[in-house]
């Protein structure tokens, strides 16, 4: 009883003793938050852009400032100040903030999370050399092939024009899947989509701000995940950890078989086949990386279906049992 007494009235000092650090510079226009929990509960869990440009017209403001049980976040809703502050001063906003989520649920392989350092340049090298204007000619066949395919199915089935929106979500999938590893999705049932659509879908909400303590006090991460946030990030590992292994090693049976198709890993398995040395074992982490964040956008481009929404929401009401 003591020991539980000691452990939560430790917790408290620590929460009070962030909320109380004071910051040096005024910040700007935003929703007024509550003492300690801040504006945890004002921040959208869905379609966020449309609340923050409500709030852009109501706080007359395109920069805009909120918090949440400790997180500092900044909203920027203009483009012009999107590029100026991370694009021609990205030398002082290049950062990323280190969320104990991202670690828990296996999401620190994606680029976009990644700290500056010299890991994040070295991936960016190599997104560099593979995505710029001039190398991203050679996807084009590609994305021709699968454009063609959606719309040779839609004259095939124009009843399915209703589908369209399930339609644009399947080809925003299908070609990084054939780009990046050259596999063909063939159904909605795809087994990859499968885990990448729920990975993504269930992983986003415990990155709103304020939606766990994990995120506020990292301590906590330690506990066995055997209930609510922690459980729920455990299953997300799962998920994102067949992610990046289901399509890796469909690309090196291909290979192995002979028939694989052009894409980013494929190219790279042919140069490691030529002569594998140690700077190559370090590429192909980075490239394996690089593929499942481009795959992973993907499957966040287009908002869950009907049927995934039921799905989604079926699970969340069993990590909370």
């Amino acid at each position: 009883m003591l020991s539980t007494f000691l452990l939560l009235s430790s917790l408290c000092l620590l929460i009070i003793w962030r909320f109380r650090k004071i910051r040096r510079f005024p910040s700007p226009p935003g929703p007024k938050g509550w003492p300690l929990i801040g504006n945890a509960f004002d921040f959208p869990t869905s379609n966020p852009w449309e609340v923050y440009c409500s709030w852009a017209k109501q706080y007359n403001s395109d920069i805009l400032y909120g918090s949440a049980l400790g997180t500092h976040i900044l909203v920027l809703n203009n483009r012009s100040d999107a590029e100026e502050l991370l694009e021609r001063r990205s030398h002082n906003y290049s950062g990323r903030p280190s969320i104990p989520m991202v670690h828990l649920m296996g999401w620190d392989y994606n680029i976009g999370l990644m700290d500056y350092g010299p890991q994040w340049r070295f991936h960016r090298k190599i997104c560099q050399q593979t995505f710029r204007q001039e190398a991203a000619v050679c996807y084009y066949p590609t994305q021709a092939r699968k454009v063609h395919e959606i719309l040779g199915n839609l004259l095939l089935a124009p009843e399915k024009l209703r589908l369209t929106a399930r339609c644009t979500f399947r080809l925003s999938v299908a070609i990084p899947m054939a780009t990046m590893y050259g596999y063909d999705v063939k159904s909605f049932e795809d087994e990859f989509i499968d885990v990448a659509e729920k990975g993504q879908h269930l992983g986003n909400r415990l990155l709103v701000p304020g939606a766990t303590l994990l995120n506020i006090i990292p301590i906590l991460c330690r506990l066995p995940p055997i209930a609510g946030a922690a459980r729920l990030a455990a299953y997300v590992r799962q998920l994102t950890e067949d992610m990046q292994r289901l399509p890796m090693e469909f690309a090196k049976n291909a290979m192995a078989a002979g028939d694989a198709k052009p894409s980013l890993v494929t190219s790279f398995l042919e140069k490691k086949a030529a002569g594998p040395t140690r700077e190559l074992e370090e590429e192909e982490q980075a490239i394996s990386k690089i593929a499942a964040t481009v795959y992973s956008a993907a499957a966040d481009t287009v908002g869950p279906s009907e049927l995934w929404r039921i799905r989604i929401q079926s699970i969340d009401e069993q990590f909370a049992s």
